[in-house]
């Protein structure tokens, strides 16, 4: 199951993400982080945001690429 595009955008990872193992389907590997469904969508549209600044801050930090 892929996230959908503005997922892949708000954490600034490639949309080709590939399945992980034992993920039971719902986790994927886009570019160096993995993405895994599970949250209330409350909680979701709270913490989305907060993660991604979080992954963008530490990108700055420490490139990823």
């Amino acid at each position: 199951m892929q996230p959908p595009p503005e997922v892949f955008d708000l954490f600034a990872v490639p949309a080709d993400a590939t399945p992980v193992p034992g993920g039971q389907g719902h986790s994927v590997l886009a570019g160096d982080l993995v993405l895994s469904p599970g949250r209330s969508a409350a909680t979701a549209d709270w913490l989305n945001p907060l993660l991604a600044r979080l992954a963008a801050d530490l990108d700055h930090e420490q490139p990823r690429s």
